[in-house]
């Protein structure tokens, strides 16, 4: 049984997948071992067919076909129906690793048991940090932060870097209201038990549904930002 497992839902995402595929693999653990798990959703643009040659060539990588295309949410349970392992990555297929963030994310994880889910840094292509942890929102800040750009945006900028937390900053460890859906690093166990990925979670504002292993006490979401990876999203996205 893999210690770590990585589950990635695709769709039409032949420009990123294989770049996606190729770093976990060449940065998996050492002393951890890892199965990764991709499903794609009857992707068009040739997605299958490197998905094909690619798998082939790995021995921890499977691969499920769908028939259509269930959604995020929906192939991600599908996924996680399958699994074994004591550690679950929910990744995006347009991240590329720089380094083993998994050893780093099982130590840490390992050391702090009211801990339910880590998330790394995440950095643009050109090396800029991704500010992607979030406060509670509200409609005010969603609508700044989607809809008002360039010098609208400045006006509000406090309120913003607020909602980003850029307040307290992304170079120490801490708990984190809202961690982004790039690359969660989760408990499976927990994640079975109290949590199924919902759509609503990725595509409204992530809401937060705290694991519960003692019905008085919280299992945070935390950012270790020892670890960091990178990821393929436009600098204006939300």
């Amino acid at each position: 049984m893999a210690r770590v497992s990585v589950g990635i839902v695709t769709h039409n995402n032949q420009k990123t997948i294989i770049r996606t595929l190729s770093s976990i693999h060449e940065h998996s653990p050492k002393r951890h071992d890892l199965e990764v798990y991709v499903i794609d959703n009857l992707s068009d643009d040739g997605t299958r067919d490197l998905l094909r040659e690619h798998i082939r060539k790995e021995n921890n990588f499977n691969t499920i076909y769908n028939k259509r295309n269930i959604g995020f949410a929906k192939a991600h349970n599908q996924i996680l129906k399958l699994v074994l392992s004591d550690y679950h990555v929910i990744c995006n297929p347009d991240i590329f690793l720089t380094n083993d963030i998994f050893t780093p994310l099982v130590d840490f994880i390992d050391r702090f048991p009211d801990i339910g889910i880590v998330s790394p840094k995440f950095y643009y292509p050109d090396g800029t940090l991704q500010h992607l942890n979030r406060r509670p929102p509200n409609v005010l800040d969603l609508f700044l932060r989607r809809v008002l750009s360039g010098s609208k945006e400045k006006f509000f900028r406090k309120r913003l870097e607020s909602y980003e937390m850029m307040d307290v900053g992304y170079e120490t460890s801490y708990d984190v209201p809202f961690l982004s859906g790039a690359f969660m690093f989760c408990r499976t166990k927990l994640l079975k038990k109290n949590w199924r990925v919902r759509r609503a979670i990725f595509f409204i504002f992530r809401r937060r549904r705290p694991f519960k292993k003692n019905p008085k006490r919280r299992l945070p979401y935390r950012l270790l930002s020892r670890s960091f990876c990178t990821s393929f999203l436009e600098k204006n996205g939300a």
